[in-house]
């Protein structure tokens, strides 16, 4: 698992839960976090990258959702109660099948380029250094 995957595992199952049906298995293309400047264009590239993964993998049987929510979840600094939690807007790609069942997820978080890179580098030796909260 990358450190951006374990950074931000957490975040990923929160925002599902809080969209879509349990599923049976997901694959995480990405999970991110960071600037407000590459937020809407990280979206489209996801939105695109799910259109192409739906087509060769799942020959178009999938349906591409999105989701998006302003101030809606808020990066987490574990490592210190001093660091406040950093609030921003995620938003979410999934592939979705015929059931409900999620197969396919891209997630990202816009906060300050400062922040991303913090929590980026926020890892600890027990895993837990950054998580992200869906408010």
């Amino acid at each position: 698992m990358t450190r951006i995957q374990s950074l931000f595992a957490a975040a990923t199952v929160a925002a599902i839960a809080a969209v879509v049906p349990a599923a049976n298995a997901q694959n995480v293309h990405f999970v991110g976090a960071g600037s407000s400047a590459q937020w809407q264009m990280a979206a489209v590239a996801a939105d695109q990258l799910a259109i192409n993964e739906n087509s060769a993998v799942y020959g178009g049987a999938e349906t591409v959702q999105h989701w998006t929510y302003g101030n809606g979840a808020e990066a987490v600094d574990n490592r210190s109660t001093v660091i406040e939690p950093e609030v921003g807007n995620p938003w979410l790609v999934w592939l979705q099948d015929g059931s409900g069942n999620v197969t396919d997820i891209w997630f990202a978080l816009s906060v300050d380029s400062t922040v991303g890179v913090r929590t980026f580098s926020a890892q600890e030796t027990t895993g837990s250094g950054a998580t992200i909260t869906v408010l």
